[in-house]
């Protein structure tokens, strides 16, 4: 009887410790997160591909280098939705840099800005497609979000990503998730990325 209570107690202090951790597993949570924090950062969802445009023209949006030392884009992706926020860039960028030094080669990014009517059509031949609006629309719409592929990366290249969207996560800077229909992570990045808060004197 006592060797069962020790059991049930370690696996309530792992439950516990558990609690809040980050974690790359999806949810519902996990989108409706997203979507506040696009709220609070004031992120507009982009309507169509004339706004996209508009986003570029003012900076809102900027491309993604297509860098084989540290990002390269999937050829299949359309050339107006080879953006994203600029925080975002910057995320990939940094994420690419090391894994291009522990592997030598980069990473590949799949899907980035979308706006709503891409987004629609998306949903008529994908059943797992995000909506577009409500506390769990996909927040691609905003430009802050980015799918890395799994497609091709070895185990070892597979934890070496994991670790780093984790600890990222835990830090705050990210929301990311690792989907298995597409095999890919979805990244948001949020704009604490590139422009920490200002510390109250």
């Amino acid at each position: 009887m006592r060797q069962v209570f020790f059991v049930l107690l370690a696996v309530v202090l792992l439950a516990s410790k558990a609690v809040g951790q980050p974690s790359l597993r999806g949810s519902p949570y996990s989108m409706e997160r997203q979507n506040a924090i696009a709220d609070h950062e004031n992120l507009s969802r982009i309507k169509d591909r004339a706004e996209i445009e508009k986003f570029r023209s003012g900076g809102l949006l900027v491309p993604i280098p297509n860098d084989p030392n540290s990002v390269v884009v999937d050829s299949r992706l359309e050339e107006h939705r080879r953006l994203c926020r600029p925080w975002a860039v910057k995320f990939l960028k940094d994420l690419g840099a090391r894994f291009q030094k522990e592997f030598k080669k980069p990473l590949r990014v799949n899907s980035c800005v979308r706006d709503i009517k891409t987004q629609r059509e998306l949903q008529q031949t994908n059943s797992n497609a995000a909506a577009t609006k409500g506390p769990k629309a996909s927040v691609h719409l905003t430009g802050s979000a980015v799918d890395i592929t799994r497609i091709g990366l070895t185990k070892k290249e597979q934890n070496f990503i994991r670790s780093r969207l984790l600890i990222n996560e835990k830090k705050g800077l990210i929301e990311a998730t690792e989907e298995n229909r597409q095999r890919v992570w979805h990244v948001m990045v949020f704009k604490t990325y590139m422009y920490p808060p200002q510390k109250k004197k």
